[in-house]
């Protein structure tokens, strides 16, 4: 850094007396507009090997005397250092909010420093703190900082901004009109409420699942192992749900009422972890339970480069059979039931070599409401087995027996790979059935994309003239429709190199869809611009909407719809 800072030749490095102890990395410093005395430096930590880690630093009498104005983590005022650096000056002043629990006692100040700091024309302060996740703002006069990502009120958070980690997905309680299970990732998972801040009557208020609440081991602060990536209730106990973790493949039973949770079984095996750049963990989603309370699905996802979950490709374990997984015993034990559906390979190494033989690339696995023995998949195309070259296409599949066996629907000829199939019921009956295709590539190698709606056939006789297309655009990876009204639907699309990567992000109709473009109204302000992980209209306000968005968080709009909706 000093060699580069000075512009110094080869070798001269080595005659400059650096400090032997330690050398921070100042990375921005900023005036106070108004008063040019009041100045800031921020200090970006990222080594625990630095005995000053991260934080912003301020002097309020022009750079004669500097004091730690951020003070990050939960051990700050227990170093004897500060105490006598800075006596008066050691209470922790920066609330974690949501990640209180991802900072561990022994983290003296958390070893991520800020990300950026910024001010404003009236000389407020603000730092992306906590690797960037948390944005504060800072009364200098008291020497305070406030989050302007989230306001707490008791147990409840009322978001406002980039106030959380990535997101895996949203999943209605099924007891609980208006409670939907919000997966964090990192911050584990959380419940919406019906309760809404006074100040901000457009955001309701989310809440902690106590007996979901982890730090990890102490070798891994902020790396949760009890963080949900899939999630279901009970089918009549409104007191338990089940999740399957994430990082330790395990599925657990849940109970509200006394907030704990049991292991119940493990459906892959996954290797011993050490350290997270080793963990080969399994990326499960869609877990459902049939009303008997025993019989369990779940989908072991095949993780690549196009559909990632959380752009972390290299930690999924591309070795064991990926696809459909069904349990009758409540989790305990688990068969993987792929027979019909395209063999695949299961994932790719970090040599981008394909790996495994026996896989089903499968996106969505969806039970019937009125029938726990039918069950729809939407298959997309991946790379042959290993061992075998080209790609095979996905498709639509449908199973009438428990997923013992699959048989092909008939589609368009154009779709090659289908990312989700979405059922709309209405008083009790399954009216409509919608598909969502294509990929990032280009059109001849991804296939057709867009949002495919038919009528629905119990005996699954569809033809291809019988599908007709609402939404055209090459990668849609998302489709819901309001419960009330099935001419309300909202759809997810991704970057796609077939149209120069537009309009990713979320659409949404209340004509029940169609090509011309009046039809839809794309609505992306404030969303975060990562990639959709998923989307769910509310099961209490059918105004309401929820999106997933990975590394970025979970996001909710309410839609401009009138009140009176039902068709």
């Amino acid at each position: 850094m000093v060699k580069g800072w000075f512009d110094l030749k080869k070798e001269e490095e080595k005659k400059i007396k650096l400090p032997q102890q330690f050398l921070q990395d100042y990375t921005e410093i900023f005036c106070d507009p108004t008063n040019a005395d009041k100045v800031y430096l921020s200090v970006w930590g990222g080594s625990l090997l630095k005995p000053i880690i991260g934080g912003v630093w301020s002097s309020q009498n022009g750079g004669d005397q500097w004091f730690a104005a951020m003070r990050l983590g939960s051990g700050f005022q227990k170093d004897p250092y500060w105490k006598i650096a800075q006596p008066g000056k050691t209470n922790r002043n920066a609330d974690p909010g949501v990640a209180e629990n991802k900072i561990p006692d022994f983290v003296h100040y958390e070893n991520r420093g800020v990300r950026a700091i910024a001010i404003s024309a009236d000389g407020t302060l603000y730092a992306g703190t906590f690797k960037g996740y948390h944005t504060y703002k800072y009364d200098a006069e008291n020497d305070f900082w406030t989050s302007v990502d989230n306001t707490r009120v008791g147990e409840l958070f009322y978001g406002h901004g980039n106030n959380d980690t990535g997101a895996f997905g949203i999943t209605p309680d099924i007891h609980r009109p208006g409670e939907m299970f919000l997966l964090q990732y990192e911050a584990s998972a959380y419940k919406s409420t019906t309760s809404t801040h006074p100040e901000f009557p457009g955001i309701v208020g989310v809440k902690r699942i106590p007996a979901l609440i982890d730090i990890g081991p102490k070798w891994a602060p902020g790396q949760p192992f009890n963080a949900p990536i899939t999630i279901a209730s009970h089918p009549s106990d409104p007191n338990i749900f089940y999740y399957i973790s994430q990082r330790s493949g395990e599925v657990r039973k849940c109970r509200f009422d006394e907030n704990t949770h049991v292991t119940m079984g493990k459906p892959i095996e996954v290797p011993p972890v050490i350290s997270v750049p080793k963990m080969k963990c399994i990326y499960w989603s869609d877990l459902q339970i049939a009303r008997d309370g025993q019989t369990m699905y779940a989908l072991a996802e095949v993780i690549d480069q196009d559909n990632r979950p959380m752009g972390q490709t290299r930690i999924y374990n591309p070795l064991p059979q990926k696809g459909i997984y069904k349990s009758l015993d409540e989790g305990k034990s688990w068969k993987c039931l792929n027979q019909g559906l395209p063999e695949t390979a299961g994932g790719r190494n970090q040599q981008k070599q394909v790996v495994g033989s026996n896989s089903a690339c499968v996106k969505t696995l969806l039970m019937s409401p009125d029938n726990d023995q039918l069950l729809y998949a939407a298959v997309k195309k991946y790379h042959a087995p290993e061992g075998k070259k080209g790609m095979v296409n996905g498709g639509l599949y449908r199973s009438v027996n428990g997923s013992e066996s699959w048989d092909k629907l008939q589609i368009p000829e154009g779709i090659r790979s289908v990312w989700d199939v979405w059922l709309h019921q209405n008083k009790g009956q399954t009216r409509k059935i919608y598909i969502a295709g294509g990929g990032m590539e280009k059109a001849e190698e991804s296939g057709e994309g867009g949002v495919w709606v038919a009528h629905y056939k119990a005996n699954g006789d569809y033809k291809k003239e019988d599908w007709q297309k609402i939404f055209d655009h090459p990668f849609v990876c998302h489709v819901r429709t309001s419960p009330v009204n099935p001419d309300i639907l909202l759809v997810a699309t991704r970057e796609s190199y077939a149209n120069g990567k537009r309009d990713a992000g979320t659409f949404y109709s209340t004509t029940g869809g169609g090509l011309q473009q009046k039809n839809w109204i794309k609505f992306n302000h404030g969303r975060g611009g990562m990639m959709i992980g998923d989307i769910q209209f509310d099961s209490g306000n059918p105004k309401r909407v929820w999106c997933s968005v990975e590394s970025s968080g979970i996001y909710t709009a309410l839609l401009p719809i009138n009140k009176q909706m039902a068709p």
